[in-house]
């Protein structure tokens, strides 16, 4: 993050001084390029087994519970046959061999059992499998969020150290995942700026990531069941009413709102979580480029007019408009989601504007 604020300020302030830098700094670049380079949430690091010291104590815990019930298998008489085939190394073991070790351990019922003291460890060692699914999954959870966190992070400072690599999917990857997935706003926000400051230096690419990047975005807008109207479930006037359909001032008053108050300590489904992210990104954008966004951005034009026309006012409003019709039977031939989706992605744009 101080690398990120770093190039931004300087970028800004004195941008001659950016290069000069580099030039010093380029080794340090070529590190954050290998990290990006590990995909993988358990080994965030290049040529290094380790996982992230953050979750060092959790990884303890899950390898103890797993030898725990490694021995507690070992015990069992009936379950010695499972242990025999099986290569265990419980200081090495990761989140998804844990996760694939308790999937596969398939128990033998009660009744199998004679003595008291037999179904004693089998339920002993139901107990252990449970703790270390518990365990496990959590710890798969939080890994996956850090390193949401830590890999946008790092290609948001690549993004700002100027210079884009050849390759852009390891820088694009990441930031689209926080923009998609990461919980705390400010974060996002930054993974957001980041995006929309590729995309501003990506313009005149050839070829360029611009119109998927742009498209996804759209797409983005409009997973948010709360603020995007379902047209499966938009059956008579009444559910209209409810939802504040007719009413744009209305929409946008509650499109504020229901950030504020999700943004507190209930918890944010991902649709919300998305719709944000795209939002924060197309505000940027809008930032960036000012006057000139469609000249820049056209598929993002093209997504915005994909059902809406311009049609002629006045008097003759009410008199048929060929275009109207046009755009009516272009309706027809699509499901009435789709202009939905449209409308959808028309609103975030100027809800910012109006709370701005």
């Amino acid at each position: 993050m101080v690398i990120v604020s770093w190039f931004k300020d300087l970028r800004k302030s004195d941008p001659a001084a950016v290069g000069t830098l580099l030039a010093f700094l380029s080794s340090l670049k070529g590190w954050m390029l290998d990290l990006l380079a590990c995909s993988d949430p358990s080994f965030p690091t290049k040529d290094s087994p380790l996982p992230y010291a953050e979750l060092a104590r959790t990884y303890r815990k899950m390898r103890n519970e797993a030898n725990n019930l490694f021995q507690s298998i070992e015990s069992c008489a009936l379950l010695k046959e499972y242990t025999s085939n099986l290569n265990f190394e419980a200081d090495m073991l990761s989140v998804d061999d844990a996760i694939n070790f308790t999937s596969k351990l398939l128990l033998p019922s009660e009744p199998d059992f004679s003595l008291d003291s037999d179904k004693i460890v089998l339920n002993n060692i139901e107990s252990a499998k449970q703790g270390l699914l518990s365990t496990s999954g959590y710890l798969k959870c939080v890994q996956n969020n850090l390193h949401v966190t830590v890999s946008s992070l790092v290609a948001s400072a690549v993004v700002w150290m100027a210079g884009l690599p050849s390759k852009l999917n390891p820088v694009i990857l990441p930031l689209m995942a926080a923009v998609k997935r990461e919980q705390e706003e400010i974060l996002q926000d930054k993974a957001a700026d980041a995006l929309a400051e590729l995309i501003f230096s990506c313009v005149g690419r050839k070829p360029g990531p611009n119109d998927k990047l742009t498209k996804n975005l759209c797409t983005l807008t409009c997973t948010d069941a709360s603020e995007t109207p379902q047209a499966a479930v938009i059956n008579s006037i009444q559910v209209i009413e409810d939802q504040n359909l007719l009413s744009i001032g209305k929409r946008f008053s509650n499109h504020k709102s229901r950030g504020q108050m999700t943004s507190g300590g209930e918890s944010k489904s991902e649709g919300f979580i998305s719709r944000r992210g795209s939002e924060l990104a197309f505000k940027h954008l809008c930032e960036k480029f000012g006057a000139s966004l469609f000249e820049k951005l056209p598929k993002l034009w093209d997504c915005l007019t994909e059902f809406l026309k311009p049609v002629k006012t006045g008097d003759d409003l009410m008199k048929e408009d060929p275009s109207i019709a046009q755009l009516g039977r272009s309706c027809e031939d699509k499901e009435p989601q789709s202009l939905i989706n449209n409308i959808q992605v028309v609103c975030g744009p100027i809800s910012w504007a109006i709370q701005k």
